[in-house]
This record gives C-alpha cells, structure tokens and sequence, in this order.
C-alpha cells in the first residue's frame, strides 16, 4: 500500500463534532429507576415516621410504620432485578433488528462504534464494512511500516485537522478510527464517483485500480447482508 495513500485531496473545514454515545442510556435508565425507589422510600417513611399506621392489613392486625421498608424490599429487589436484565434486553432487541449481527466479525461494541461513525458521516454501513475488509481484514492493527493504523488504516501525518476537528486522538481506538476514516471517504464521495473516491481513499488520487475494483466487490456482498443504506438495517 502506498505511504501517500491518505493524503487530502481537500483539506475538510467546519467546526468539532462529537457523536452521541448510544450506550448511555442504559446506565442512565438503571440510574433513574433506582433514584426512584429511593426517594419513594424516603417520602413515606417520612409520611408515617414514628406514627402507628391506623388502616388495618388484610389479617386485621395493625400494621407498625417501622414495617413499612420491610414490606417495600420485594418491590425494591424486583426492580433491581428488571434494572440489572435490561441491558441484555436491549441486546437481543438489537440483534433481532439486525443492528448487531454475529455474521459481521467485530464486537457489538465495535458494531455500534461502526454504525454510529456511519451515521455521523453520512456513508453507506456496508461500504464502511468492506472498506475494513479490505484494508485490514477486520484486524485493528499497524501497517505500512507505522505509518497507517487501525480498522480503517488511517495516516495520522495527514489527518492532523480532520482528527482535531472531530476532537479524536488515538487512531488505534475503533470508534476514533472509524469516524476519521468515515468522515474522509465523505468527504471524497461528495468530489468523486465511488469507485474514483475509493482509488483516492487508498493512493491519494482518483481513478480505478485493483483496490477499488477489490472493494467494490465487498460492498457488493456486504449489501446482501446489511442493505445499502447508511443505517445498515436490511429492510
């Protein structure tokens, strides 16, 4: 692969983009569902603190307020229970969607990173998908003698503004590495004609080449699998 083969056909300007993290809100339902409990058990053992409560329970004994947390603890552990199953349900939600998908050979995690970096730059999932395949076979790692890193095979020597704009450091990080290499192949297919912006992606300059051609038939196969659309959700 050729040493310049990610210099900028045109340098990319506009102000820094940050891509939304579609993992918190798990964390943030979990969150809010426990602060829930707690303040409605705060509420009533300050409601009836120290007071006999005068209602009788279903057997006609009366029933004490310092009882009250104790009848409040198999509520209190089904909704820690529901909390802690829903992120698997939201898992295999996502895998009947076809959001994840075990015959794509990255981690969910890194499935996600890849759908978010898609998203934000507005390029077709499966395009991505066989650009990795190409460059790396789905390896994130090191080539052209160091010069090129991750999924994606970024040069960091030509992508200083992109990668301050989009507020990324370390290319060997999957999500960082897909969104300097998604928003570049943008940036080329808003110039050239897919196959020309794939040759440039790759050597620097527009045209056709082994690698196009390579890519093309990837992203041919991967539309089978995940569609054309920037989603990467067959429907």
């Amino acid at each position: 692969m050729s040493r310049n083969r990610h210099h900028p056909v045109r340098l990319a300007k506009g102000g820094k983009r940050l891509a939304p993290d579609k993992r918190e809100g798990v964390g943030l339902i979990a969150t809010a569902g426990m602060a829930a409990v707690v303040a409605l058990i705060s509420i009533l053992c300050i409601a009836f603190g120290g007071v006999a409560v005068a209602d009788e329970d279903v057997t006609g004994e009366r029933v004490e307020s310092q009882d009250l947390a104790v009848l409040m603890v198999p509520l209190v552990e089904s909704w820690d229970l529901e909390a802690a199953d829903e992120p698997q349900r939201i898992e295999e939600a996502l895998v009947a969607q076809g959001y994840f998908r075990n015959d794509v050979p990255l981690t969910y995690e890194e499935q996600d990173y890849l759908h978010t970096a898609c998203e934000e730059a507005q390029i077709p999932y499966a395009l991505a998908l066989a650009m990795i395949q190409q460059e790396t076979q789905f390896r994130n790692m090191v080539g052209d003698g160091g010069d090129s890193e991750g999924y994606m095979q970024v040069q960091r020597r030509w992508h200083e503004d992109r990668m301050e704009r989009l507020g990324v450091e370390d290319l060997m990080e999957p999500f960082s590495n897909f969104r300097v290499g998604c928003d570049f192949m943008a940036e080329l297919l808003a110039q050239y004609p897919m196959e020309d912006a794939l040759t440039a992606y790759n050597s620097g300059h527009p045209g056709s080449g082994r690698y196009s051609r390579k890519v093309m038939e990837s992203y041919e196969a991967w539309k089978e699998v995940v569609g054309d659309g920037i989603s990467g959700l067959k429907g």
